[in-house]
């Protein structure tokens, strides 16, 4: 009897134990999918490095957008100016304040140089904007460490991001030239 108690109590501790609530899980599974994504981009600079074949860094930069896809609710919802630097237009942006005009970076920047098919001779050019993108990966993965979720912010960022795929998503303008 003693026995068969201690193992109830042993199964009420561990069942317990994972007391996490929802926004919590979201968090830890957006951080593993940050850490996917950061995979995926070495990935894709490991093969322009090693001079992949068109067809095969095209592959790998879809597998990139798809990470980035996985992240993007919560990245657009709580540090929009990161987002905009991993996955904004293609288009130069004039800094009024400032006075300069603003180079894009990118997703679709490297989307760019990669479709219809790779230009060897880009080759460098193309490794400067995935340096680009990594330290803007890395500069989410910082900020994102001091984030902390609640249930009703984390169904703000999924209602956006319903709105964002219905406006740009299937419109096809985060994603052009693919």
């Amino acid at each position: 009897m003693k026995n068969i108690f201690s193992l109830f109590i042993l199964f009420l501790l561990f069942s317990c134990a994972d007391s996490k609530s929802e926004a919590e899980r979201i968090n830890d599974l957006y951080k593993k999918d940050l850490v996917v994504l950061q995979d995926e981009v070495v990935e894709l600079q490991h093969l322009v490095e090693t001079d992949a074949a068109s067809k095969q860094l095209q592959i790998q930069f879809l597998k990139v957008h798809q990470s980035y896809k996985r992240v993007e609710p919560i990245c657009e919802y709580y540090f929009p100016t990161v987002s905009k630097a991993i996955n904004g237009p293609a288009l130069d942006e004039y800094e009024i304040d400032e006075g300069m005009t603003v180079p894009p970076a990118g997703l679709q920047v490297i989307e760019e140089y990669l479709f219809p098919e790779f230009d060897l001779i880009t080759k460098n050019d193309l490794l400067k904007e995935i340096g680009i993108l990594n330290a803007n990966l890395y500069r989410l993965e910082m900020v994102s460490k001091t984030n902390d979720l609640t249930d009703s912010s984390v169904f703000d960022a999924m209602r956006l991001e319903v709105f964002r795929i219905i406006t740009l998503g299937i419109t096809g303008f985060d994603f052009p030239i693919a």
